[in-house]
Order: C-alpha cells, then sequence, then structure tokens
C-alpha cells in the first residue's frame, strides 16, 4: 500500500529547506494554527481533529491538538489522563511546558477549561499567557483548537486568531442548516473558513452539500465560502488505536491535510495567535461599531 502520507513528509522537507535559505527571524512564530469547529454537535469534529493531528504527526509534524473548551474528552479518547491544563498556566502553577500532554513522538496535548476563561486571559492581556503561547508557537509546526460547537462570539473571536478555520458539518439537514445559520453569523470570516462535509456516504452527496452552501453563501451574504473537502463514512475514524491501518476517512485526512499545507501562504504566520487576537478582534469591534 502507498504510504499516504508520503507527501505530506516530502512537502514538510521542501518547506523546511525553503525556511533555512530565507532564514526568518527567530522571532517569528513558526506554527500554523488551524480551527476546527461546528454549528451542531455529533458531526465528528473533535474525531476530525485528532484524526488531522495524527496524520500530521505521521508526515513528520510536530502537533499540538489543544481541547480549547476543555469537554471534548481528548485524554477518553486517546487513553490518556493528565491532570493539568490552561488555568494551570493562567494561575502560575504550572509552565506552558508542563501542562502539555506528550505520547513522546511529536504529538501533544493540551487541555483547556472553558472558552470564556481564555477569551478573558487573552482580552486582558495576560502576561502568563502571552508568554505561553509563543512557546507553544515556537515548540509545535502545527497547533489544532479544537473549538466548541456553538455559534458565540468567544468561538467567532478564537477563529479570528486561527489563521484559517474548518467549518464541519454533514450532509444531514440540520447540520446543514445550522452550517449556514454559522456563517450568516460570522460572514466576516468567511475569508479564512473552509467547509469539511464529514460523514459523507458518497462523493455525490458531499459536493452537492459544498454546492448548496455556496450557492446560499454566494445568493444571501454576496460571498463564497471555499471547500476543503470532504471525508467519507469510514467505522474506522473513531478507532484511535490502530491508526498504521489508512482506510478511506484516513486517506481522505491526509488530502486535506496536504492540501492545507501547500494552500497557506508563509507570510501569512509572521504573527502570533495572541498578536492576530486583537488585531482582527478590534478590526472586527470597529467595523461593528461602523454599522
Amino acid at each position: 500500500m502507498v504510504d499516504q502520507a508520503h507527501a505530506l513528509r516530502t512537502l514538510m522537507k521542501q518547506r523546511r529547506l525553503a525556511s533555512d535559505s530565507n532564514s526568518v527571524s527567530s522571532q517569528s512564530p513558526s506554527a500554523r494554527v488551524l480551527g476546527m469547529t461546528a454549528a451542531k454537535g455529533g458531526v465528528g469534529k473533535t474525531t476530525l481533529a485528532l484524526q488531522t493531528a495524527l496524520t500530521l504527526q505521521k508526515a513528520g509534524q510536530s502537533v499540538c491538538v489543544w481541547d480549547v473548551d476543555g469537554n471534548a474528552a481528548h485524554d477518553l479518547v486517546m487513553g490518556f489522563h493528565h491532570p493539568w491544563n490552561i488555568s494551570h498556566v493562567l494561575t502560575g502553577s504550572r509552565t506552558a511546558s508542563e501542562v502539555l500532554y506528550s505520547t513522546g513522538d511529536g504529538l501533544h496535548y493540551l487541555q483547556g477549561n472553558g472558552v470564556s476563561n481564555l477569551t478573558t486571559a487573552l482580552w486582558r492581556e495576560s502576561s502568563a499567557l502571552s508568554r505561553a503561547l509563543q512557546f507553544w508557537e515556537e515548540q509545535f509546526d502545527v497547533i489544532i483548537l479544537d473549538l466548541p460547537g456553538a455559534i458565540s462570539g468567544e468561538v467567532q473571536s478564537l477563529m479570528a486568531a486561527c489563521h484559517s478555520s474548518w467549518l464541519v458539518c454533514t450532509p444531514e439537514p440540520t447540520a446543514v442548516a445550522a452550517s449556514y445559520g454559522f456563517m450568516k453569523s460570522c460572514s466576516d470570516l468567511l475569508d479564512q473558513t473552509s467547509i469539511v462535509v464529514n460523514q459523507a456516504e458518497t462523493s455525490d452527496i458531499a459536493f452537492d452539500v459544498i454546492d448548496r452552501l455556496q450557492q446560499t453563501t454566494k445568493l444571501f451574504l454576496q460571498t463564497e465560502i471555499r471547500a476543503a473537502g470532504f471525508v467519507p463514512s469510514d467505522p474506522a475514524m473513531t478507532q484511535f488505536a490502530n491508526h498504521e491501518e489508512e482506510g478511506a476517512g484516513r486517506k481522505a485526512i491526509a488530502h486535506l491535510s496536504t492540501r492545507w499545507l501547500t494552500g497557506n501562504d508563509s507570510s501569512n504566520f509572521k504573527h502570533s495567535f495572541f498578536q492576530r487576537f486583537h488585531h482582527s478582534n478590534q478590526s472586527r469591534l470597529s467595523s461593528a461599531r461602523a454599522a
């Protein structure tokens, strides 16, 4: 069987060579930050976040997958126990390194303690959080934020700080309707958001969902959301213990990951998550006041 991660490994080797030749400042954050959200529960967002992290790690990436809300149960799904989370960084009782759980192979997990606590610390410009974010962005190639599946201003604020986001949807009618509602509420973020249709029985069904969402946003919002692609229904997607077997779902995720990496201009990553949060959200607040 052809190694589905081969393309990713080749791509990252090329990127590292390019980075060496262009000598980016050591103060520039290196991590690419990908947010994953959904407008409805049960669409497989957390499974997709974890499988994407495993795929990127297998391709040679140093990856941190961050359960922002602290309710996605990454520890239960992946079979580990770690007592520390973001709150321990904010109080100074643990360092940015100590709150990470490492599998020892380039994949790390970070547990949150609530979206409100995180966004409040960001707005207050917590020096402890700022230092921690700088450490994590310098430490990892990719940081995946597993965001809550809810339409809220706090989630939108965090999406704005990500370099790009995936809006996970399924072909189920209520999930499609909820996804459009989400896009309508944060139309200013659509230029950095892409649809991923998950649990699609066929490619025709997935493309039909994508086409309907794109046509609807174009008609009513005068914009068009991009599509990252789709992931077919695959029972093996929830079986994390045996990630070496590459079924249809994992092959699709390898393809999505490759497209995501190649589709991001490295010049977009010169600003940190902390800086992007304040710049993006100040701009959003100014636009809202003007309206």
